[in-house]
């Protein structure tokens, strides 16, 4: 299962494709924080053209792969419309007209580098997108916690060390 944070819960085989991360065990792919839940056969669709390593996989193989058996062309188009929708991004799958359809965005295990694209480029997005959120909500816990200055009352007028003058000795009457 996966968390809200793309964490590996229990021991499912989590994948990733593009940003996103898919528990095929529980039917859920994590998109930008969000779960979105899918149909069983959208997620087995998703999982063998990841596996597929970016090559185009022709109808009649999805149709073996993922039904095992004999439906027509209108369902596999239903599964790959939802999972376009799924992933929230129409040209994450490519169609190859009379040939079939290409997963064109990099996939791989959790953990492991993409299989295509540059290894490592989203992880160290990721690493700097992390740095700077932490950073910003630093500087509003500092502001938060910061102490209010603290109102000072007016200073008193200085008191006098000179004692008042003694009265003078009133002369005899």
């Amino acid at each position: 299962m996966i968390d809200p944070d793309g964490a590996a819960v229990g021991g499912t085989a989590l994948f990733r494709v593009g940003s996103r991360v898919a528990d095929p065990d529980r039917n859920l792919i994590l998109r930008d924080g969000e779960l979105i839940r899918v149909e069983p056969k959208v997620m087995e669709a998703l999982a063998y053209l990841a596996r597929s390593g970016g090559r185009i996989v022709s109808r009649e193989e999805l149709r073996r792969e993922v039904w095992r058996a004999h439906v027509v062309d209108e369902a596999v188009q239903r599964v790959i419309s939802g999972l376009r929708t799924a992933l929230g991004a129409p040209d994450a799958i490519e169609t190859v007209p009379r040939k079939g359809y290409r997963l064109v965005e990099a996939a791989g295990p959790i953990g492991a580098p993409a299989m295509r694209g540059e290894p490592g480029r989203d992880r160290r997005r990721l690493v700097l997108a992390a740095a700077f959120l932490a950073g910003v909500m630093a500087g509003a816990a500092a502001v938060a916690l910061w102490p209010a200055p603290i109102a000072e009352a007016p200073p008193a007028p200085p008191a006098s060390r000179t004692a008042a003058p003694a009265a003078a000795p009133s002369p005899p009457s």
